[in-house]
């Protein structure tokens, strides 16, 4: 079948495929990676927080800047500010740290931890 120059050129719909989107395809990556997890324990006060802050491109060309915190050892809470740039986002991540530094949150104190080797079954194995 052969179409004629007259049907190609009519366009039936208000939206082209081929018309230039919005989204910038070339959009600029993240210069660095911006990712901090600090916690705050204080046995005497049975106070044992997380905070966790990070910097994350978006599927639309921007930044995103992502923090959670809680106690430790549950979900807590969850909050994302989205940003059409990277430079307020360090901003507001290098000022969340600083306030987190001043209330005592520290970067996670890694134990000594020795592992051993596993422990030898005593039991003897049973005919079934």
């Amino acid at each position: 079948m052969h179409q004629s120059n007259e049907s190609i050129d009519r366009i039936d719909s208000k939206h082209l495929l081929d018309a230039s989107s919005p989204i910038c395809d070339s959009a600029q990556m993240i210069s660095q990676p911006y990712h901090l997890y600090i916690e705050r324990t204080e046995p005497t006060l049975n106070m044992a927080r997380y905070y966790q802050i990070s910097i994350e491109p978006t599927l639309f060309g921007g930044v995103s800047l992502s923090r959670s915190w809680g106690r430790i050892g549950c979900h807590g809470q969850r909050i994302v500010h989205l940003f059409d740039d990277e430079r307020p986002a360090v901003t507001l991540f290098l000022e969340l740290a600083a306030k987190k530094r001043k209330r005592g949150y520290r970067p996670r104190a890694t134990p000594n931890v020795r592992l051993q080797p596993p422990k030898e079954a005593a039991s003897v194995a049973r005919p079934i």
